[in-house]
């Protein structure tokens, strides 16, 4: 009759383990007649969002409006170093939060480099994280993006359109 009582005794430890565990996953915090997302909190019934997010439910990550393929990229830097359209890829940075994106092929270079960007569509450039280029641009309202960037002490512009 012990060893019976044992194995009741696990299988109810184990079974209340993983209703409270499951329960805790499913659950999220409610915020007047919304739900708040990915690790959102609620203050006065607004949803406060982490960074990398924003909407009234947080539900919109910073970085999925600049992901996408870019068929016709161009650049004019000064001094010259030439000209020609080429294909960019933006896509989410799988090491970082929302608010970072990898644009491969950047300006043409077969260089993939790592820019932040916000909640107003901005993008940035660090030279720490991306081979010694700064810059920054913004997404405009035709879905194109405009980059103004120093590699090597030559100035360019860039833009990238879908």
């Amino acid at each position: 009759m012990k060893p019976f009582r044992n194995v009741l005794f696990t299988a109810m430890l184990v079974l209340s383990a993983f209703t409270a565990v499951l329960y805790t996953a499913c659950s999220k915090v409610k915020c007047g007649g919304t739900t708040c997302q990915n690790g959102g909190t609620c203050a006065e019934s607004k949803c406060l969002c982490l960074t990398g997010y924003s909407g009234s439910d947080c539900g919109t990550s910073w970085s999925s409006k600049f992901i996408a393929t870019y068929n016709n990229c161009t650049k004019t830097c000064s001094p010259s170093t030439g000209a020609g359209t080429w294909q960019s890829v933006i896509s989410a940075n799988g090491n970082s939060g929302q608010d970072t994106v990898v644009i491969s092929n950047f300006a043409n270079s077969n260089k993939s480099i790592v820019a932040g960007v916000d909640s107003n569509s901005h993008i940035y450039i660090d030279p720490t994280s991306s081979s010694g280029i700064i810059g920054s641009g913004s997404l405009l309202s035709d879905g194109s993006i405009s980059i103004k960037f120093n590699e090597g002490g030559i100035n360019c512009s860039m833009t990238m359109r879908k």
